[in-house]
């Protein structure tokens, strides 16, 4: 079960803590930084309530700044990176949010100004040699301050590598994946039964594709939908597969 992010319509998503929680500036600033590289740094970790929709675990923050980033830009924000807990990896992942999510954020303290120190320093110390010990004692303190921030950031980057490595070895065949470099438009038959995962399916979507071509109809999830219904019923295209389609390639609207 290998740990692999997906990308998920954000319009799908919801989160049982109110966004007032967050602070409107930091949402908006967020939002234009998601739009500016097409994704986040930290995804979603997110629960399937069913086959359209799913709630945040962890990541309400994030979640509303991608609803933000959406409203700015439809387009660039319609997907969203994100872990989908599935029965088989729900154990693995709630622990990993356990140890790396809920807890304190790892924060670098800003050094003090020394001028600050020389003022209380000047204040409560008689001599020049005071202050100047003052200033040793703090200078030794956050040298080793950094020093162990350091190594607590090593260790961490070792746990996580090593909870990887061995508590995620080996990849389900039903979990479903989000293949954003799929191109269906262009995509040969083989590639689209290996992305289904079936090749009764695969050879489904392909006919509807080839279907949707030579009705001169544009490549999209509306006329996918439509083609379930055609006239001549395209064989095995039915609601399933579609929905299937739709969970495992990033079609346009």
């Amino acid at each position: 079960m290998k740990l692999a992010t997906s990308l998920v319509s954000v319009k799908k998503i919801s989160s049982p803590v109110d966004s007032s929680n967050f602070d409107e500036n930091a949402l908006n600033n967020t939002a234009k930084l998601i739009l500016e590289v097409e994704g986040i740094i930290n995804p979603l970790i997110v629960r399937r309530i069913n086959l359209e929709s799913y709630e945040v675990v962890d990541g309400h923050f994030e979640y509303y700044a991608a609803v933000k980033a959406k409203e700015i830009n439809p387009r660039k924000g319609e997907m969203i990176g994100a872990f989908i807990i599935e029965p088989e990896n729900e154990k693995f992942l709630m622990e990993q949010v356990k140890y790396f999510r809920r807890r304190e954020p790892d924060q670098v303290v800003a050094p003090i100004p020394m001028e600050q120190i020389t003022g209380v320093a000047e204040e409560i110390l008689p001599s020049n040699n005071g202050i100047e010990e003052v200033k040793s004692q703090v200078q030794q303190l956050e040298k080793s301050f950094n020093q162990q921030f350091i190594e607590l950031h090593k260790r961490f980057d070792q746990l996580f590598n090593k909870s990887i490595a061995h508590g995620l070895d080996k990849k389900t065949s039903n979990q479903e994946e989000i293949a954003p470099t799929l191109d269906i438009e262009i995509a040969n038959k083989s590639e689209i039964e290996k992305i289904m995962g079936n090749k009764k399916q695969g050879d489904a979507v392909w006919r509807a594709r080839e279907y949707l071509k030579a009705q001169g109809r544009q490549i999209n999830k509306e006329n996918f939908k439509k083609a379930t219904k055609a006239p001549d019923k395209i064989k095995d295209f039915a609601n399933g597969t579609y929905e299937k389609l739709i969970q495992v390639v990033n079609i346009p609207d």
